[in-house]
């Protein structure tokens, strides 16, 4: 089970956890760690399918400090050949203490269910009681789903309200 969310998450620290999702859905494990280049990479792509300009490398570094604070993010160690290392202790030298390495990377603490549950929840008990079932086929609708597959939803939900 994932830990609890302790605080939202901003846009931009969305944005790289959607990075990080998308990537451990591609190869199929939760296991998955990216460096700040490659999360970079990410969220430019994602901005640029929106329209939106690309943020700098030094914004996305400082997104996932605040996700890392946040608990969203855990940071680890990935070697070149691609296996990743818990983070055990900060190094430090002198007062200076040295956190990042070129092989730190950013795994997600969290999913996207428990990301989003009370942003759903809220968006549920917004609805009038009796039309809360519409938020599924609404929900449906924004996905871009079929309009068959939609009505199949809407059949489902209202059939099991009305029972």
């Amino acid at each position: 089970m994932s830990a609890p969310v302790p605080q939202d998450p901003t846009a931009g620290e969305l944005d790289c956890l959607a990075v990080l999702w998308d990537e451990q859905e591609k190869r199929g494990t939760k296991d998955c760690a990216l460096k700040l280049s490659e999360i970079h990479q990410g969220v430019c792509k994602r901005r640029a399918e929106y329209g939106e300009t690309p943020p700098a490398l030094t914004t996305i570094s400082t997104y996932l400090r605040s996700a890392l604070g946040k608990q969203l993010l855990v940071e680890v160690r990935r070697g070149a050949d691609g296996t990743v290392t818990p983070l055990l202790g900060v190094r430090t030298r002198g007062a200076l203490s040295a956190s990042r390495s070129p092989q730190t990377a950013y795994m997600t603490r969290v999913g996207p269910s428990d990301v989003f549950r009370f942003t759903f929840e809220a968006i549920v008990q917004s609805y009038p009681p009796g039309l809360r079932h519409r938020a599924i086929v609404d929900f449906a609708a924004a996905m871009d789903l079929p309009p068959e597959t939609i009505k199949k939803i809407e059949k489902l939900v209202t059939d099991k309200t009305i029972k």
